[in-house]
């Protein structure tokens, strides 16, 4: 848990996902231990950073104390597949035809983790069909 300002007290805790992301309110229900007892915090994604597991917490618990240096990011060669998908022809047009497929786009890109959030959303499944049968044939 980082950069919480209004709850600072629950920064540089440990956690497990336990929900999300909320297609609502696009935030994460994590699970952490505070006070000796659990209690569940409905976090916006960017005051969650993920850090490799240790051995020790093969429990799922991800530890993110000191992670504001550690955090979750798409390989170069990933971000190099994901624009060559962006310019297919094909990929274009859909994107042009529909205003939100452009948005998501635009918000992936800023953030790949925001990609999570579009999976479960039926609107957005030509797209991401469309562009993972791309990323098959690369």
């Amino acid at each position: 848990v980082i950069d919480l300002a209004k709850a600072a007290h629950y920064n540089s805790l440990e956690g497990v996902i336990v929900s999300g992301p909320n297609f609502e309110t696009g935030r994460y229900g994590i699970e952490v231990k505070y006070n000796g007892s659990k209690k569940t915090l409905a976090l916006q994604q960017k005051n969650i950073a993920l850090r490799k597991r240790k051995k020790e917490a093969e429990s799922h618990y991800i530890h993110t104390k000191g992670a504001e240096e550690t955090t979750v990011k798409a390989s170069e060669e990933n971000v190099g597949k994901a624009k060559q998908i962006l310019e297919d022809p094909e990929i274009k047009a859909m994107i042009d035809e529909n205003p939100r497929f452009g948005a998501a786009v635009e918000d992936v890109m800023s953030n790949p983790m925001n990609f999570m959030k579009y999976l479960g959303d039926p609107e957005m499944s030509p797209l991401i069909q469309k562009a993972m049968g791309k990323l098959n044939i690369m």
